[in-house]
């Protein structure tokens, strides 16, 4: 994120990998005096608890990680067994809409 803020041309949007990556990067611009969500939006990937306990909340796409895990051990019992397993399997999500995230103040100035 340190990276990124230094661009000349500075993102108004980040998609974490996880919740706890997108915290800690919203963290970092809250500490340089960067608005959260007036400068910057955040999102965050994988739904936990972090996001709810920050402020602004998190906006965050929710994943079934236990149906996750589930299809993980199914195609990892399948390749043991050699059988064929498909190479991507879809899970369905969820974005959580908070408070992360909204049209930034050079884009409403516009």
């Amino acid at each position: 994120m340190r990276q990124r803020l230094e661009l000349p041309q500075a993102p108004t949007a980040v998609f974490g990998a996880s919740d706890t990556m997108a915290c800690a990067a919203m963290d970092l611009c809250r500490d340089r005096g960067i608005h959260v969500p007036g400068d910057i939006s955040f999102i965050g990937a994988d739904g936990t608890a972090d996001g709810q306990h920050v402020y602004p909340s998190l906006t965050t796409v929710n994943i079934p990680r236990a149906d996750a895990g589930i299809r993980a051990v199914e195609k990892l019992v399948g390749l043991i067994r050699g059988q064929t397993v498909a190479n991507e399997t879809v899970l369905p999500v969820e974005l959580k809409l908070r408070g992360s995230c909204a049209p930034t103040r050079t884009a409403v100035a516009a």
